[in-house]
This record gives structure tokens, sequence and C-alpha cells, in this order.
């Protein structure tokens, strides 16, 4: 049976343990024996250690008895359930016993396989409606904790300050547009995408393996956090782990059209630790964008190291393409990318991108095309989609050289304020009527209005990227004024700028 629940056996007397032992077949009843204990003492220690959902104890015991261990483990772990074994004499203790919540007794004399298995059911169905609840709750408090900036536990998660748990982290293999947290505009984003598998991990994992929880953590991955203590060795940890990834990312190839990919600690740790290291691995987890999908790799391997170099991309770059001739476009492409998959470059790989797209917005029809997200799952198929974009706009790509160069010059002079369209025409070495004529025809704009959306798309890539005050991105863009910035701003996008980081923040 799936799903079991697991019980402690406290007794002083070693026969009265082994008569229970064997009296059923505690798994076929939903139960699994995870230890016993022969005394009070014993049985906290072993609270302390092991995840327990049932207790069943005898209420004499010399030392510490029955109650007494109620009392003491409710103060650590005031969920457990307990079950307790008394005799005719004792009677008069139950009543102290119910008092601390104790779920219900056999009478020693009087247990039977019939009657042990009738009040275990009966336990677990309550256990598991409550369990359901609980894991809700469990949920929302992971949630916040591990969505919070600090590693150190909330007092509503103290009692599991001391045990140990693996972690897991599934995610999307998404890779456009190369970040974790996709604009809401977007038609499908890497959120909805998790959110779509969350029910099927959660279901499975309930019914399949005891674990503590699942849930979408930052950066839109779910995390399972998973109590694997019963192996006797990490090898078949790893294996346990390993094919419980598979079997995963299989339902999920049944169930859903997205790819995703598991990773999984390799060492125990405690909560605070794993809050830690979850953080810690966020760079990490980047190079998945440089291996194919449906990975099932250790948290700590090799294959997922990424490369911290900065990168100049944004500027240099874009001038670069807008530099190069239509025919060399896809091969420049190429040469960049080959660059930064070899050095395994993520930041690299996304400024490239945003830079790709932007231009792209510039010199295609709106809307600028969006990759397929079932097919852009690797770097070859994300180069295949842009190749494939810029031989396009090749075809279609009806730019003279100079209003070329003057795209160029808007590109590399858009912070300057006195930028204007003599300046540009002087550049090119055009009359200023007929470099307007030629720019018209040509972009369907005119060069003023071109140099507005050029600035307000270079803003609105600052206010996601950037920490930068509203009046240093004002300055970055060409305007004096942060004022007069804000209100071209509102113009263009419907909204303030402040307003438009907090929507789009990556």
């Amino acid at each position: 049976m799936s799903n079991l629940l697991k019980v402690l056996l406290v007794d002083d007397e070693y026969l009265a343990i082994e008569d229970l032992l064997s009296i059923i077949n505690w798994e076929e009843t939903g139960f699994k024996i995870i230890g016993t204990a022969r005394s009070g003492k014993q049985a906290l220690k072993l609270l302390s250690e092991k995840p327990i959902d049932l207790v069943i104890t005898d209420i004499s015991m010399p030392g510490m008895d029955g109650i007494t261990l109620i009392e003491e483990a409710r103060k650590d772990f005031p969920d457990l359930v307990f079950l307790l074994l008394t005799a005719y004499a004792e009677i008069d203790y139950m009543k102290r016993a119910f008092q601390q919540g104790v779920e219900d007794y056999l009478i020693k004399d009087e247990i039977t396989s019939q009657l042990l298995t009738k009040k275990l059911k009966k336990i677990r169905v309550k256990m598991l409606s409550h369990h359901a609840e609980a894991y809700s709750h469990l949920q929302k408090l992971f949630r916040e904790y591990f969505n919070s900036g600090t590693a150190v536990l909330p007092s509503a998660l103290s009692s599991y300050r001391n045990r140990q748990f693996f972690y897991c982290v599934i995610t999307p293999d998404i890779l456009y547009p190369l970040t974790d947290d996709i604009s809401a505009d977007h038609p499908v984003t890497a959120l909805s995408i998790i959110q779509s598998a969350l029910p099927y991990i959660e279901d499975f994992s309930f019914k399949t393996i005891h674990q503590l929880c699942s849930y979408i953590a930052f950066n839109n991955k779910v995390i399972i956090i998973l109590d694997l203590s019963s192996p006797s060795s990490i090898l078949q940890i790893m294996d346990m782990l390993r094919q419980y990834g598979q079997v995963i990312l299989d339902l999920l190839a049944q169930k859903l059209p997205y790819s995703y990919s598991f990773f999984y600690s390799q060492f125990s740790l405690t909560l605070e630790e794993i809050h830690t290291d979850y953080f810690r691995k966020q760079t990490p987890l980047r190079g998945r964008y440089f291996l194919k999908g449906k990975q099932i790799l250790p948290l700590d391997s090799p294959s997922l190291s990424v490369s911290g170099i900065r990168t100049d991309f944004k500027e240099d770059t874009l001038i670069r393409l807008y530099q190069e001739t239509p025919e060399r476009l896809p091969y420049f492409l190429e040469e960049q990318l080959k660059t930064i998959t070899y050095s395994r470059n993520y930041t690299g790989l996304f400024e490239f991108l945003q830079v790709c797209l932007s231009f792209l917005e510039h010199r295609l029809p709106n809307p600028a095309p969006k990759p397929d997200y079932e097919n852009c799952k690797d770097l070859p198929s994300l180069s295949a989609f842009l190749i494939n974009q810029y031989k396009l706009l090749i075809e279609k790509d009806s730019l003279s050289h100079d209003s070329r160069q003057a795209i160029s010059y808007i590109t590399k002079h858009c912070d300057n304020p006195e930028l204007s369209l003599q300046e540009i025409a002087d550049h090119i070495g055009l009359s200023v009527t007929h470099f307007s004529r030629i720019f018209k025809t040509e972009t369907g704009e005119t060069v003023g209005d071109y140099i507005t959306t050029y600035r307000m798309q270079k803003a609105c890539q600052l206010l996601k990227e950037t920490n930068q005050k509203i009046y240093e991105i004002s300055e970055a863009t060409g305007y004096s004024s942060p004022q007069y910035f804000s209100q071209v701003f509102v113009k263009q996008f419907g909204l303030k700028p402040l307003d438009y980081r907090k929507r789009n923040r990556i």
C-alpha cells in the first residue's frame, strides 16, 4: 500500500512489542513500523531523529510513563497521534490521557488482530484527512519561508529545525527568453508551465513516497522536500532519487506538452541548509540552458557549471548588428552563439538574446516574432529560430545603406539630449529633407519618432535589469529632464516608469 503512515511502538516489555509486531500485517493496514522503544526517554530520542506519524505506547513504564511521554512529545510534535495500551487497573489514567488529545486506547488483554486492525483503519482515515489539511498549510509556510530573504527558520516551522532531508528541484526546459520570470504579456510563461506541472507532481509524490512538501519557490521552480531516512545507504538514496525523477518526468511527458528537468541533492540537509543551498544553486541551475532537456542530474553536477564572466553585449553588439550587411547577419549571429556556448557564458547568452530580439523588433514588422516554446528548448533550436528570422529579415529588408548608418548612429548616440535630425543627416552626408524622406519611406517612421521609440525601449530595459534611479535612466536615454522623460514614458506605455519596473522586474 502506498503512503504508509509511520509508527513507533513503545513498551518496556520486550514480549509485548514482539506480539504487536506479529499480530497483524502492518503494511496491508496502511502503516509501517519505523522503530521500537523500551522507555519514554528512548522514544523521545527516536522522535527527534525520525519522522513519526503514530505512537503506540504503554501507559505504565518505569522512569517516564506513557502520559508523561505524551506531554513531553507534544511540546515539539503537537500533531503527533497517540494510541494507548492500558490494563483494567489503569482506566483512571485515561481521563488524563484524553486531556492530552490521545486518539484511542486498547486494553492489552483484549487485543486481537481484528480489533487492532479496526482501530488502526479508523485512525488512518482521520489522520489522512488531517494530513491533507496540514499539508496545505505546510505548503503555505514553506513557500513563504523559501521566498523570504532569510534562511532563519520561522517559529511556525521550529518542529522541523533539527531534521534532515533531501531536496529536489524540477524546472521547465524553457530557453526563451532565458529568464525564469517572464513578463505577463507572453501567452506561455515559465510560471504557467511549472504551475501546470505542480498538481501532477504533488499527486504522484503524495501517493508514492513519504515527502514533506512540494511547492513553487523562487524563480518559478518546484522544490520537493523528501524524507528518505529509510534506505540504509547513500547509494540507495541516490538510486531512489534518480528513479523518482525519471518517473515524474515520464508522467509529465504523458500529461503535458512541455519538457522538464529534475535535479537532486546528494546530501541530507536541515531546512535552513536547504534554503541556503537552493539560493546558491540559482547560478549553476542556469547551466541547464547549455544542455538538452529532460535532464536528471545532481545539483552539484559539473554539467551545470556556467561562466560568471561579465559581458558587454548590449551596446557594442547592437551597433555591430546595425553595421553588418544583411547577408552577414546570420553568420555573425552564429559566430556569437558558438563563442557563448563554448564558454558556457550564461550572462552573455542572456544579453545577446536580448540584443537580438531588440534588433528584430526594430527591423521586422510588429508584432516581433516569438519562438515556439515547444521547439526552442536548447541552444541549437534557439539558434535555428534566430537565424531563420534574420534570413527572413534579409528577404524583407528594404533599408538602404544610408538608413542603416542612421540607425547605427542613433543607437550609439541616443544618450545625447542634443541629438538632432541635422546632426544625423550631416553624419551620413545627406540633406535633412532628402534624408528624412528616405528614412520615413524605408522604416515607416519619422526620424524623431524612431529616436523616441528606441529611447523608450532602452529605458524599459534599464528599468527591468538595473537598479538605476529614474534621473539616471533619463540621462542614459537622452532626456535632461526626468519629469519630461516620465511624461514621454507615460504617453508611450500608459504607466509611470516605477510602475513599469514593479510589473516587469527580472
